[in-house]
């Protein structure tokens, strides 16, 4: 992993799809599920890593309170 801090992760802006625009920490824990199970991070590093770094917490997100964005999940 790179010394990229846990907030500069979360502040990633999404830069593709429907929420486009968006920091990483805003977007639905569905959607950040939807990004790991698609493999979608493997083109963008800095995405590729906050949801390895972040994956146990969105994974596990169902088995507790959902909460609405990554932000609150971690």
């Amino acid at each position: 992993m790179s010394d990229i801090s846990r907030e500069e992760l979360l502040d990633w802006e999404v830069d593709f799809g429907e929420h486009h625009g968006k920091k990483l920490k805003d977007v639905p824990i569905s959607y950040c599920k939807w990004l790991i199970e698609e493999g979608v991070g493997k083109d963008r590093p800095v995405l590729r890593e906050a949801l390895e770094r972040f994956e146990e917490d969105i994974m596990d997100a169902d088995n507790w309170f959902i909460p609405p964005t990554l932000g609150e999940a971690v």
